[in-house]
Parts: C-alpha cells; sequence; structure tokens
C-alpha cells in the first residue's frame, strides 16, 4: 500500500480489519513474504540507496538489513525451514541477474546458485 507517496507494508486479519503499518519508513518497501512459522516479514526496500533485503517481526520494530551489496538485491523468498532465503542480485560487472541463498541469523554467509531471477 502507498501512504505519503511511498510504498508501505501493512499487516491484516483476513478479513480486512486491524490494518497496522508495520514499516512506516520514508522510501520505498515492497514484496514482503511471512516466515514460515509467521513471526518474521522479509520485504525490500530502497533504504541506503539501491534495493536491499530487509528482516522485521510480524509486529513492528525495526527492520534488520540483512544484504549489503551496493548492487541490487530483490525478491526475497524464505526456506521452508525458515533459516535461510533466496533472493536475485544483480551483477554489474556481468550485467546478469543472479540467485543467491543467504542464512538468516548469519548474512555474511550467502551462497551463489546460478543466473536467473525471481526464486
Amino acid at each position: 500500500s502507498e501512504r505519503d507517496g511511498n510504498a508501505e507494508i501493512y499487516v491484516m486479519n483476513a478479513d480486512g480489519s486491524g490494518q497496522t503499518n508495520v514499516t512506516n519508513s520514508s522510501t520505498n518497501d515492497y514484496e514482503p513474504s511471512w516466515s514460515p512459522n509467521s513471526e518474521k516479514i522479509v520485504f525490500m526496500s530502497e533504504r541506503e540507496g539501491n534495493w536491499d533485503v530487509y528482516v522485521m517481526d510480524v509486529e513492528g520494530g525495526p527492520a534488520v538489513q540483512i544484504t549489503f551489496d551496493s548492487a541490487h538485491e530483490l525478491h526475497p523468498t524464505w526456506s521452508p525451514d525458515g533459516m535461510s532465503m533466496a533472493y536475485c542480485r544483480f551483477n554489474t560487472r556481468s550485467t546478469q541477474w543472479e540467485l543467491w541463498t543467504i542464512n538468516v541469523e548469519n548474512p555474511s554467509v550467502r551462497h551463489f546458485v546460478c543466473e536467473g531471477m525471481f526464486p
């Protein structure tokens, strides 16, 4: 949903009641995805000047940045166990999109999978 000209992430009940803006930032926040245990949301944001991946509690609170590359990182999606996620990254040298996996608790552990988009 958009508020003040930028995209925000809201949570609500299935019947549409109880809408709560959980991101409330001055930049665009897109593509939220619930963790398998329904406790966290992953999303992409432009908070640092390019697209990066962030995780936060569904109740709100601070968003934790988990990708820090100067290249765009988009389309995060959780693994079934919620311990890692896949996302795509733009490789500025090859000008190709790549698929990567990252450990949610230890974001320095990430692995290249293959070229591609939309994990």
